[in-house]
Formats: C-alpha cells, structure tokens, sequence
C-alpha cells in the first residue's frame, strides 16, 4: 500500500484541480457586402459557418479575443463584411474597421 501512495495523492490532486472554465458559444452573424460571393459552407475560427443570401451564420464565441480571431477569419476568407453581430453584441463600425479594412474603405467611399 505504502508503494501506490505517491500515485494515489497524485491523482487525487489531479482530479481536485480546477479545469479551465469552457468558452461560451454562441451564434455568430455577418452580414456581407453586396455582391460579394461566398461558399454554402466554411469553417471561421475552427467552427462550422453557412451562409445563404449575403448572410453568414455559425458558432462564435464570447471573448474579446475570439471575436476579433472570428472577424478576420471571415474577411480573410469573405471579403469585406458589412456587420458581424455576435451572441447579441453588434460590432460598432470601429471595431469592424480594425479587423476588416475592406470595410473601412467600403464606408469612406459612402
């Protein structure tokens, strides 16, 4: 018995440290420039996306640095996007200007 204790209170510390907390996900939406062309599917920030209609819709997460990661990903592989809303928080036009120069130009042009 005396042999395994080592191994037992290493797994008992183990299974009482606190993991890291999930991310919240949550549904993202952007809304693309007119006429932009855009595949059915694609996969933004590791997650799966559909778009339909100049709108794209898939899992998004709720931290700053995970919305920032999203909207790149999706200018990158989009274009320039119009708005991106997620889980309720709309990107204010500066925000979108710093991931999304497109956009930024988009509007100057306006």
């Amino acid at each position: 018995m005396i042999r395994f204790a080592p191994q037992l209170l290493a797994s008992v510390a183990l299974a009482l440290t606190p993991a890291a907390a999930p991310a919240r996900s949550t549904t993202g939406v952007a809304t693309l420039a007119p006429g932009t062309a855009h595949p059915a599917r694609l996969v933004i920030d590791g997650k799966p996306w559909r778009c339909a209609d100049g709108v794209c819709r898939g899992a998004a997460e709720l931290r700053a640095v995970a919305i920032e990661r999203t909207c790149k990903d999706l200018t990158r592989q989009l274009g320039a996007i119009e708005t991106l809303a997620i889980g309720g928080m709309t990107l204010d036009r500066a925000r979108l200007a710093e991931c999304n120069p497109r956009a930024a130009e988009r509007v100057a042009e306006r």
